[in-house]
């Protein structure tokens, strides 16, 4: 996208030159570099716009700064989901539901307050097979220790 500049001097007659300025946004996945060993990220290696994904498939992209916002900032708990040209609203991510199409909403979300189902991804790099289990904190019993 180029933005051009029109410049009007104090008489009101137009600058004949404009100025051009190219805006160059980055998108791309978090790099792996971009994770530091005490589990903060480098923000100066995340690009401006992240993959959103619906499943295995993606759905758009999502401003970084929404998903990993600046020290101080709060995250968004409804994130804006944008088009290829990064303009474009194509939907929303919400909490404990994920990608919302703009128009499915009535069919896609739950009525407030009603119960949510939960969705989990767990990401397994080794040969060996994981078990995640899910408890409640009521069926857990501390039994104290001397």
């Amino acid at each position: 996208m180029i933005l051009t500049a029109l410049f009007l001097d104090a008489c009101g007659s137009t600058v004949v030159e404009p100025t051009s300025s190219p805006i160059n946004l980055t998108r791309g996945p978090i790099p792996e570099s971009a994770r530091q060993a005490d589990g903060s990220i480098d923000r100066t290696q995340i690009p401006d716009f992240i993959p959103a994904t619906d499943g295995d498939r993606q759905a758009g992209w999502i401003s970084s700064g929404d998903v990993v916002p600046a020290a101080g900032e709060a995250r968004p708990e409804i994130i804006n989901v944008y088009g290829d040209d990064l303009v474009t609203l194509v939907g929303h991510m919400y909490p404990e539901v994920g990608f919302v199409a703009l128009g499915a909403e009535a069919d896609l979300l739950p009525p407030s307050g009603q119960d949510r189902d939960l969705t989990i991804l767990v990401r397994n790099v080794s040969d060996c097979p994981a078990i995640l289990e899910i408890i409640e904190a009521a069926d857990e019993m501390i039994i104290g220790r001397s």
